[in-house]
């Protein structure tokens, strides 16, 4: 019952909200006309993604090798001030937008995956 409501809850007000309040992306700020949440394709497709031949893969990795706490890293972006990154990470922690973690989290899966990478566990650096 409750289910019931909050789809049709959302089948009438959601058009309304988004008439009143548009949807755009939490990076550039531009219209979302797409099917795509809170980011932009742009603004996904704009985050640099890490390779195994990337300069900064082979630098953390080494750190973190020599500390002999990992055995192995993967990381799937590039942290680049006032980009695209910074503002979905901003938005998932201070906005409330716990979706993007998701999405982010989906993305480093699928690194992992390709790059035959298990974890214990998972840190931001």
């Amino acid at each position: 019952m409750i289910a019931v409501a909050k789809r049709i809850s959302r089948l009438i007000f959601q058009p309304i909200l988004d008439f009143i309040y548009p949807p755009t992306c939490v990076s550039c700020g531009n219209l979302i006309t797409d099917d795509v949440q809170h980011v932009c394709t742009n603004c996904w497709d704009s985050i640099i993604r890490v390779t195994r031949t990337h300069e900064l893969y082979f630098e953390t990795k080494g750190k973190l090798l020599r500390s002999g706490h990992v055995a192995e890293l993967a990381s799937a972006f590039v942290f680049e001030k006032e980009g695209a990154f910074q503002h979905i990470a901003h938005s998932m922690k201070y906005e409330g937008m716990p979706s993007l973690g998701v999405k982010l989290g989906k993305r480093v899966g699928e690194v992992m995956r390709q790059w035959n990478v298990s974890a214990d566990c998972i840190i931001r650096i």
